[in-house]
């Protein structure tokens, strides 16, 4: 396949910008997993809350439901303005200062403030996707977005590895205490600082040339020159002829290789609509939705299912977390230097649904058995460490890899940011109803699991489109 002209200028730009999108999901993976490991214990030990469910429910789910929220407000404004750099240093500040709150250990509504905040520069993860998406030709999309989720998959390792460095801080810094709880908000804090410096390095790309729209244009340009040929040799109800095989209309053809001005520009509403009108968008939705829903509930049952049926303790729990990014990482490693087919990809979505199933027979086990063998025991979650790396390849690769194929360049931020806001929405339910269906495994479980196989046979389904995805929106 032919592409435009790029100048080597723009390219070496593209490379060193393209690192540090995958540095900066590296340090999303580790916010996301300190977060979560760490908070519980927080609010009971360190706090010593009488309403720790409440709040631990609220400040989760208060944090993924502001990075849908955010996500959707500003992908459009990105999509307009494509001003990469400036956002990537707001959002940084933005968490810099979250965490810098979560830090100070007086009330739980600081780390609610703290993790508001942090939620707001949610915006970015779209971001990342999209300028991948438009900055890279097609053969090389699956691959660069496969490395984006494997630098997150490896910042679920960095961050229980920063939760064995606290595990026996105890010291004062400007007159706080950190320990245990709160050392990795001050590991963060120190981190997204570092980041906010090297985001003044991020090149805007897509603004100052969008590889995937030119390509688009050049492609149709050639189009339109065969055509012409066409007309000099044949008549002109042959020339129709072509032009209704061929697709092109010739009123929105460019003449030059930048962003179409002349078509109209989609809104978050209209691209919302054409996204939940369409039956292989409306799949992969549900798609983000559910598996979103589904890891986060994993995630909070992993230590109730520990400290209540098999009666370990934190080690154990940080422990299981390390195996399983690490798993993961090995995993998602392979997609970024292996060029996998589409239809290949597809396969592994299917099986990422049935690991789904399984892990929900897993918990089933822990309640019914848990604590009887520990061979067992361990077994069953040696197992959940590779199904856990199946269910992000089904989750955060399929849906978005396959997303950002199916939408033109103008509303790529819109598109993962509407993907986004599902998976949030998901997840925000998941941090509020984990704690409660805890409770009632046997009657929640097996529903979920004919979820999982329906899901599944609605991807066999509609394999054709997958395993070559097309163009949606117009």
């Amino acid at each position: 396949m032919s592409y435009p002209e790029i100048s080597k200028d723009w390219l070496h730009r593209r490379g060193f910008t393209t690192k540090i999108f995958f540095l900066q999901n590296f340090v999303f993976g580790m916010e996301y997993s300190l977060t979560f490991v760490t908070l519980y214990i927080y609010l009971k030990d360190v706090l010593k809350s009488q309403h720790v469910d409440f709040f631990y429910s609220l400040i989760s789910g208060s944090y993924l439901g502001f990075i849908a929220i955010a996500g959707l407000i500003m992908s459009k404004l990105f999509d307009n303005t494509r001003r990469t750099r400036l956002l990537f240093i707001i959002g940084n500040i933005l968490t810099c200062f979250g965490n810098i709150l979560y830090t100070i250990p007086y009330s739980p509504w600081l780390l609610f403030a703290g993790r508001t905040i942090s939620g707001l520069s949610g915006y970015i993860s779209p971001i990342l996707t999209s300028e991948i998406a438009r900055s890279y030709p097609r053969d090389e999309v699956l691959g660069k977005l496969s490395t984006l989720c494997f630098s997150f998959s490896l910042g679920l390792i960095g961050g229980p590895c920063i939760n064995f460095a606290f595990i026996r801080a105890d010291f004062r810094l400007f007159g706080v205490h950190i320990g245990y709880a709160n050392g990795s908000g001050l590991a963060l804090t120190i981190i997204y600082f570092s980041m906010m410096i090297l985001s003044f390095f991020v090149s805007d790309l897509s603004r100052e040339f969008d590889l995937k729209e030119a390509t688009r244009n050049y492609h149709q340009h050639n189009k339109s020159l065969e055509i012409e040929k066409a007309t000099e040799v044949d008549s002109f109800e042959k020339t129709d002829e072509a032009l209704k095989e061929s697709d092109v209309q010739t009123s929105i053809l460019p003449t030059k290789l930048e962003p179409d001005q002349e078509e109209p520009l989609l809104n978050t509403i209209e691209t919302i609509k054409q996204l939940l009108t369409n039956i292989d968008a409306m799949i992969l939705l549900m798609i983000a939705f559910f598996f979103s829903y589904s890891i986060v509930t994993f995630e909070s049952w992993i230590p109730m299912t520990c400290v209540n049926f098999l009666h370990w303790n934190l080690a154990e729990i940080n422990a299981i977390v390390l195996a399983t990014g690490a798993v993961c990482s090995i995993s998602l490693s392979g997609f970024a230097v292996i060029n996998v087919s589409h239809f290949a990809f597809h396969l592994l979505a299917v099986c990422s649904c049935i690991s789904l199933a399984f892990v929900y027979v897993m918990f089933l086990y822990f309640h019914w058995y848990g604590g009887l063998i520990f061979a067992v025991d361990i077994t069953i979650w040696i197992c959940y460490t590779f199904c856990f790396s199946l269910l992000a390849i089904g989750f955060e690769m399929f849906t978005s890899i396959t997303l950002a194929l199916m939408v033109p360049s103008r509303v790529q931020t819109s598109a993962e940011s509407i993907r986004l806001a599902f998976s949030s929405g998901g997840a925000s339910i998941g941090m509020f109803t984990a704690a409660f269906l805890f409770h009632v495994l046997s009657y929640f479980n097996p529903i979920c699991i004919v979820l999982c196989f329906v899901l599944s046979s609605m991807l066999v389904w509609r394999r054709k489109f997958f395993q070559n995805p097309k163009e949606i929106l117009h």
